[in-house]
């Protein structure tokens, strides 16, 4: 019998910020300090800070740090997660998801107005290896208005980053290719709405992307977009690469 090893090369990607963007990262515990494990999940409102901005949790069943999946676990119909004010008009909020979460589960941004939530994007379905987009309806884009994502179906959430773009502000690059294990070389493109991409792959030496990327081995590729001076967010993406071995022995 064949024996299937997967060796993981973690590469570090350095900490980064654009003035244009927010990106709050829910992978890793340190600084946000959730409840951690589903034992000691919590449902009763409670506002959270990683140091610079701060998110406010309320669930139907449970919210909690899943610390082996790393990620946000919010559930289920009417849970929600409240953003601060920002001082900048938001045009878009995305909202990525994770590779074990439900292809069934229903979620909205709302925006409070005058105490009640009103539903300012479109509802989408499904958070299993999907970065939800929600187009922010322009009545609704005035800096300072607080919004809510909320689950609206009987279904945990599952969310690993959450972006928000500003007016004005460039979008991150996209990935022809979700990272995940792979078994053969890939080649991976990345296009961008506007400007040009740079790209790298130790999380520190960027350079400008002009063909598709060649992965052979476990890499983490991390792009943004720059134009006139102004800088996206990073978007990155693993690619590990399994390896396998006839036999014990040949291991």
């Amino acid at each position: 019998m064949k024996k299937l090893l997967l060796f993981v090369c973690a590469i570090m990607i350095s900490a980064a910020s654009f003035a244009q963007d927010v990106v709050l990262d829910f992978t890793t515990n340190e600084k946000w300090g959730f409840p951690e494990g589903s034992s000691a999940g919590q449902k009763d409102e409670k506002t959270f800070s990683d140091g610079t901005y701060s998110v406010t949790l309320a669930a139907s069943t449970s919210y909690y740090f899943h610390t082996s999946g790393k990620y946000l676990m919010l559930g289920k119909k009417g849970s929600t997660l409240t953003f601060p004010a920002f001082t900048s008009a938001v045009t878009k909020i995305e909202v990525a998801g994770t590779s074990s979460a439900s292809t069934a589960v229903k979620q909205n941004i709302f925006a409070i107005i005058k105490g009640e939530a009103v539903a300012v994007s479109t509802e989408t379905t499904g958070a299993k290896d999907i970065t939800n987009s929600y187009a922010i309806a322009s009545e609704y884009q005035a800096a300072g208005t607080i919004y809510q994502l909320q689950v609206t179906s009987a279904h945990n959430t599952q969310i690993t980053k959450i972006n928000i773009y500003f007016a004005g502000s460039l979008i991150a690059p996209k990935f022809s290719i979700k990272g995940g294990v792979f078994y053969e070389t890939q080649k991976v493109e990345l296009t961008a709405e506007a400007g040009k991409i740079y790209y790298s792959t130790d999380g520190t030496n960027y350079n400008e992307y002009t063909k598709a990327i060649t992965v052979s081995q476990t890499t983490t590729i991390s792009a943004y977009a720059e134009k006139d001076g102004k800088k996206s967010a990073i978007n990155s993406e693993t690619y590990q690469m399994a390896k396998s071995y006839a036999s014990l022995d040949d291991l």
